[in-house]
């Protein structure tokens, strides 16, 4: 009799234990089903995520979107939807309200939290189905392995669950790879028009307002274009600090680092920066006049503008031409004669011209030291001035009549300045003060001797530093200033004279 009971007993044993062990087992498929209805939310929540404001389509070629915006927080929150089962431990449904925790890790059962809790206490379960919420920490998802762990009312659920993206949103994810065919696109943004605002093709090209793929953007790396030609600019660079704004370099190639066309519907470029540093301006041919220059510059209309305009302030030079070593000129200049050079500047400072024309002044003078007269130490503009025999090379203030020794006049009186100045720095034929040899200059004249007309001839006088008429011809021989060219009836003060030295 015991032993029926004992095996009685051990039936009994059997079908609970068959019943707790296939409760057991159906909760670890609902949780499995509902981990993978959690993945293919994920996995579309991030396709979404990546997609335009206001329309998108996922094409097999790339990415087609309208609006010409992206914007992620106007569009899609930083949620994903979470849809579980449970059932107690005879499998039946659960009714009632249970308290749920979900934490994203970084490893399947070490590694770091990311983000914080994410708590749902109180949650609704129907019919054993319960659907909830899950804000999405920020940064949670970086391209990087995620799982999910969930606790049910206190208890962790084992193991966690790792989050698998669904298809296309591999191609979106950071660090992803799209790739297309030839004469696809692999990226295309729109205006509300229609047109392409943004394009990117299988060879890498970037094409910004570019309606269309030919001409002169075949082979372009980025190509941008402005429509509108009273608003903005087509490219603008802005840096900080030590940064260049912009680098364009051709590493082993012979064309341009830069080329500009203007909008006169030709095909001939108005600005190119050469791959050796050399810039045209406006060159329509390639001619052999601009050969090794760094920049040429043409001003084709011939009845408006110049061709170089430079302008500063301050202290600063608005031009300057430098040649460090070579022999060549640091100026040439063309007429309209045919290409024979009308003016030249050697790098020795020697200056070739056809004609030269001095609008400043109306004398030609030499640089000269001047030591003054006993009464009037300072020299001043319109002074005659003789040969100093105590210091060569150097002069001093005039104060015999007739003196043979007379060597000009200093320039600068009455307003009328030195035409051309010559000397040679630190040499004995430099000096401070301008001596007029030829020209027209003012004189300081003294007319005791008697009245100065225009015509007479002028000489020294015993008053320094002052000319007066010739009256002794014969002993005037070798003293002659030049002729007057205005009167002085009497006293002192300045006559036009023409200097001619005799």
């Amino acid at each position: 009799m015991a032993s029926k009971d004992f095996w009685l007993n051990y039936k009994d044993f059997l079908k609970q234990e068959f019943v707790r062990r296939r409760n057991f087992m159906n909760r670890k498929l609902f949780f499995a089903i509902s981990c993978v209805l959690l993945v293919l939310l994920l996995g579309v929540a991030v396709a979404t995520a990546h997609e335009l404001a206001e329309e998108g389509t996922a094409l097999q070629d790339g990415v087609t979107t309208k609006g010409g915006a992206i914007s992620l927080a106007s569009s899609v929150a930083n949620k994903i939807s979470y849809h579980g089962q449970l059932t107690d431990a005879n499998g039946n449904p659960l009714n009632g309200t249970v308290n749920l925790i979900f934490q994203f890790w970084d490893d399947a059962a070490a590694g770091n939290q990311v983000g914080s809790d994410i708590v749902k206490n109180e949650v609704p379960v129907n019919d054993g189905l319960f659907t909830v919420e899950l804000d999405v920490p920020e940064n949670a998802f970086n391209g990087d392995a995620r799982w999910l762990r969930v606790q049910v009312n206190g208890e962790w659920l084992t193991p966690r669950t790792e989050l698998l993206a669904v298809p296309y949103a591999l191609g979106l994810k950071p660090g992803a790879v799209m790739q297309g065919q030839d004469g696809q696109i692999i990226l295309r943004m729109k205006e509300s028009g229609g047109n392409d605002i943004f394009t990117v093709n299988e060879d890498g090209r970037v094409f910004i307002d570019s309606h269309s793929t030919l001409g002169r953007r075949d082979g372009s790396a980025i190509f941008v274009r402005r429509t509108n030609p009273n608003a903005g600019v087509g490219i603008w660079s802005q840096t900080q600090g030590n940064a260049q704004p912009l680098v364009v370099e051709n590493t082993t190639g012979w064309g341009a680092l830069i080329t500009g066309f203007g909008n006169d519907g030709g095909s001939d470029a108005e600005f190119v920066v050469k791959n050796d540093g050399r810039v045209v301006i406006d060159s329509h041919t390639d001619g052999t006049s601009r050969d090794g220059a760094a920049v040429f510059v043409r001003r084709s209309n011939p009845g408006t503008g110049v061709g170089i305009w430079s302008q500063t302030q301050g202290n600063g030079e608005a031009l300057v031409v430098e040649n460090v070593t070579g022999s060549g000129a640091l100026i040439k200049g063309f007429g309209n004669n045919g290409g024979q050079a009308d003016f030249v500047v050697h790098n020795n400072g020697q200056v070739d011209a056809s004609i030269l024309r001095i609008t400043g002044g109306s004398d030609l003078s030499e640089q000269f030291e001047i030591r003054g007269a006993e009464a009037d130490p300072r020299p001043s503009p319109g002074m005659v001035v003789s040969i100093d025999p105590e210091n060569p090379g150097e002069l001093l203030v005039s104060a015999e009549a007739y003196d043979k020794k007379v060597a000009g006049i200093i320039s600068g009186a009455g307003g009328i300045n030195p035409g051309m100045l010559m000397g040679q720095a630190d040499t004995a034929a430099d000096g401070e003060f301008p001596v007029a040899l030829t020209g027209r200059v003012y004189v300081q004249a003294d007319a005791s001797s008697g009245p100065i007309q225009p015509g007479d001839l002028l000489t020294t006088s015993d008053t320094p530093g002052h000319a007066m008429k010739v009256i002794d011809h014969e002993q005037a021989q070798g003293a002659i200033l030049g002729k007057a060219m205005t009167a002085l009836d009497e006293g002192q003060g300045l006559v036009l004279v023409l200097v001619s030295l005799q």
